[in-house]
């Protein structure tokens, strides 16, 4: 029901020049004992470059907390989460690039076009609104995200978030 309350209403961004690694830590705190209770490892790999980004960083928080609960839910027993962030590009197209990465069965190809729509979901009892409002916050911060089944399996989403905002002369957004 909150995912549907969160859906719907639109939402202000309060956006700050921010370090992303708290924001990921505090997301990576926030899921630990679902970790725990899973038998699941969160492993971080962040770039130590990582300069401060343009981001409502409770906003981003969320967004991190939802991918990783993701992963965790569907990571086999004994295997591991993997946060990866890295700097990628140049100039005004300069991101920091967020990778989550799970050891799970990865997704349906058929479904990869669909994983953002709003109530698609393959879990039961599921809302199939968490990506969707995940896929909402990252436009509203120029950003974008993306999915596909990693190279040895299990799934990989990867946010792409801007240095420079397209619209830096507009703070919040709704």
């Amino acid at each position: 029901m909150q995912d549907l309350l969160e859906y719907g209403k639109p939402q202000r961004l309060d956006v700050s020049h921010g370090a992303l690694g708290p924001v990921v830590r505090r997301a990576v705190a926030a899921c630990t004992a679902l970790a725990e209770s899973s038998g699941v490892w969160i492993r971080e790999e962040l770039a130590d470059d990582l300069p401060p980004i343009p981001m409502d960083q409770s906003r981003i928080q969320q967004v991190f907390q939802n991918l990783i609960d993701n992963a965790i839910q569907h990571s086999p027993r004994g295997k591991s989460v993997t946060i990866t962030a890295n700097r990628s590009g140049s100039g005004r197209n300069e991101m920091i690039e967020i990778s989550f990465s799970d050891q799970g069965t990865g997704f349906r190809e058929e479904d990869l076009p669909r994983l953002f729509e709003p109530f698609f979901t393959r879990r039961r009892g599921g809302t199939g609104l968490g990506l969707s409002i995940v896929h909402r916050i990252l436009e509203q911060h120029d950003g974008d995200i993306v999915a596909r089944n990693g190279a040895n399996g299990g799934a990989m989403i990867t946010v792409r978030l801007p240095l420079v905002r397209e619209s830096a002369a507009e703070p919040a957004r709704v």
